[in-house]
């Protein structure tokens, strides 16, 4: 059996299977203690937009109502994401199903994943595995590399990954146009 620690809990390989498993109480948890100033100053800011909130509805229980909307709405979007695109929530994976797992590192304001490609019945789905957001690394990324490699199944790098010094010049795509 290995694992390794994701930004919601933690992700287990183990008896031909990837179990992952976490909540969101997790997440918020290991944000404090990481980074609590990012984390009290996302608070200060909602608190801040509430106050402006309210003194633009002038009444709580308008402003309680549509933060309540907005709340749903929000849900909903996510909801329809995921059941509309290849994403899934599989909380177990047979590792004998698993494509391929790439890791994205999702840049300086995106959010890193191992990204697990994997068959279904109704074709191939994408199960992200967050490793951190916005530049900070909470999840043990040597750590879940090496239980996927022990597993037999290869990391490979997103072409997102690429830096800039990778990347070919403006001159030498026109030369190879």
């Amino acid at each position: 059996m290995t694992e390794f620690e994701t930004t919601r809990g933690r992700c287990r390989i183990e008896d031909g299977a990837i179990r992952i498993q976490g909540s969101m109480t997790v997440g918020i948890r290991r944000m404090v203690k990481r980074s609590p100033f990012r984390y009290f100053s996302l608070l200060l800011l909602l608190a801040v937009l509430s106050f402006v909130l309210y003194l633009l509805f002038f009444e709580i229980l308008t402003l309680i109502g549509f933060l309540i909307g907005i709340t749903i709405a929000v849900w909903l979007l996510l909801q329809l994401r995921v059941r509309f695109s290849r994403f899934s929530r599989a909380t177990e994976i047979p590792v004998s199903a698993v494509k391929e797992v790439v890791y994205s590192d999702g840049g300086k304001w995106g959010q890193a994943n191992f990204l697990v490609y994997f068959d279904t019945d109704d074709g191939v789905r994408v199960r992200p595995i967050s490793m951190g957001t916005f530049g900070n690394l909470i999840g043990d990324l040597e750590t879940g590399k090496k239980a996927f490699e022990q597993a037999g199944l290869e990391v490979g790098d997103s072409l997102l990954n690429a830096d800039e010094s990778s990347a070919p010049s403006p001159d030498e795509q026109n030369t190879a146009e």
